[in-house]
């Protein structure tokens, strides 16, 4: 009994250990995914943003038209989806929105400058790729799995 707990501790030993080496490996996967994750959020509030811009009126009626948009922000969303083809994941939670728009003035907002949003798309197609590639892998079997980690970036930056 006490052989087989000493080669259990043993072995919960080297599983720690070997969770330990792969840390600075998980974390650079995590900080790029977070800088992923943020990229496409911020193309999705700069789309938000505009819409509500072009949707204001320019003399009367903006207090009225302001709560007209905050309550109708998921058909603004749902439309914004479509037009550009963007997962709902990447839209900010709803209700979260809807509160924080309460407090800022629509008409201040900036219109939609596309050549910002090629330079972030640039970034997701080609800068991730090479900074994928300076991610370190261990041998063996850990390619393997960097290898599937990489395809699911891969095909969640290119098929959402």
């Amino acid at each position: 009994m006490e052989m087989t707990l000493v080669r259990l501790f043993e072995a919960e030993e080297q599983d720690l250990f070997a969770d330990l080496q792969s840390l600075p490996r998980n974390a650079a996967l995590r900080k790029l995914n977070d800088l992923i994750k943020r990229a496409r959020l911020a193309k999705v509030h700069a789309y938000i943003i505009s819409e509500l811009k072009k949707e204001m009126p320019s003399v009367f009626g903006k207090e009225g038209k302001k709560k007209e948009l905050i309550k109708n922000l998921g058909q603004i969303y749902e439309k914004i989806q479509r037009e550009h083809q963007i997962s709902p994941g990447d839209f900010p939670e709803l209700k979260r929105m809807q509160d924080q728009l309460q407090h800022h003035d629509f008409t201040k907002f900036n219109i939609l400058k596309p050549r910002l949003l090629e330079t972030v798309d640039k970034m997701l197609a080609e800068d991730i790729a090479r900074l994928m590639a300076l991610i370190p892998v261990e041998e063996a079997t850990s390619n393997k799995e960097a290898s599937v980690i990489r395809g699911m970036v891969v095909s969640w930056l290119f098929l959402s």
